[in-house]
């Protein structure tokens, strides 16, 4: 998979095994400065659960080209249109199944902006002509996005010296995302900081600069994005802000969207203890809703890679946990709950 500015994108694939009816396509989006393959134990899941896990690095992130921390001349708005060839290439590589897009942190960001672009340009076409694609998109996944910025962090100052800097000296590095504290898992965090794949260096300016533009953003694309949504963040999360998902699953577009608050898991949900409740109990039952009218399709292998052939890294697997869990909704225009009753 190539970007428009030519740069070669790793992905990967994880597929039912032989015989397992196919349910639909999720393609994700991974946060910054980490990979695909850490998320080998998650998609494997999914996989078993009747659904295609189609993802890639982005660029300047594991095995994927790019300058690590650092983005072309086309900024931030690159890492969108590779989202959205993603898509696309998923649409054609599996026709005929129903298709979610799941965004992790930095990928939460880059899965709002494509929501909204592509909700604006399904309103453009044809209904019939658009169906190829957007009639088969059924929904989009948050997961602990970052679409808010710190305000003690974004001081007006900061974000001056950060936009300055992005424009006259686009490669100096001027902040990263502490490792300690991404998990309930203390062997993930150690593992985060030495695992080489994964980017712990500062970001650069233009980097920063990109990131902050396209997160004040948000706000004024909210109305846009119309797709069925679901949102889940801990409370917990020191990462990204807390809040901000709840807050834009309620203020966004569409009638279908539901928050779930999570306790005691920290910024990385799927390499939490409890992610495969989290899988099983409250992504699967929400993406089976919204495509149980489709015909499901044969399985093929375990697992596969698309682009080169070479061995992934395998992601963490933690044991099961039962954390408490909040459902928070955002009701339909007739009242009705989108995910069941507040536990």
């Amino acid at each position: 998979m190539s970007t428009t500015t030519g740069l070669w994108l790793f992905r990967r694939l994880w597929k039912p095994a032989e015989g397992t009816p196919v349910k639909a396509v999720v393609v994700f989006l991974h946060g910054y400065g980490e990979y695909i393959d850490r998320y080998d134990a998650a998609a494997s899941v999914f996989a078993r659960s009747g659904i295609v896990f189609w993802g890639f690095d982005f660029e300047g992130h594991g095995r994927s080209d790019g300058e690590r921390g650092f983005v072309t001349e086309a900024g931030f708005d690159a890492f969108t249109d590779d989202a959205e060839q993603a898509l696309r290439l998923a649409a054609r590589q599996f026709p005929g199944l129903p298709i979610f897009v799941m965004g992790h942190s930095l990928g939460g960001l880059v899965a709002v902006r494509l929501g909204a672009r592509l909700a604006k340009a399904a309103e453009a076409v044809d209904a019939e002509a658009g169906a190829p694609l957007f009639g088969r998109i059924k929904g989009f996944l948050l997961s602990a996005p970052a679409i808010e910025v710190d305000p003690a962090v974004a001081q007006p100052h900061l974000v001056f010296i950060a936009r300055v800097l992005g424009s006259c000296m686009p490669r100096i590095r001027l902040g990263g995302i502490p490792a300690g504290d991404l998990s309930n898992n203390a062997t993930v965090n150690d593992h985060y900081s030495r695992d080489s794949m994964n980017n712990t260096r500062p970001f650069a300016a233009r980097f920063a600069s990109g990131v902050l533009a396209a997160t004040e953003a948000v706000p004024g694309i909210a109305a846009d994005f119309t797709w069925p949504l679901l949102g889940m963040q801990d409370e917990g999360d020191k990462t990204t802000v807390p809040g901000a998902c709840e807050r834009f699953v309620h203020t966004c577009g569409s009638p279908d969207a539901a928050f779930k608050l999570l306790r005691g898991r920290k910024h990385e949900l799927f390499m939490a203890d409890g992610y495969e409740d989290l899988i099983t109990g409250t992504i699967m039952p929400w993406i089976e809703e919204r495509c149980e009218t489709a015909e499901p399709e044969a399985g093929g292998a375990a697992a596969a890679e698309a682009g080169l052939a070479r061995d992934g890294m395998s992601g963490d697997r933690d044991d099961e946990a039962e954390p408490t869990d909040v459902d928070a909704v955002k009701t339909t225009t007739s009242e009705e709950p989108v995910l069941g009753a507040a536990v």
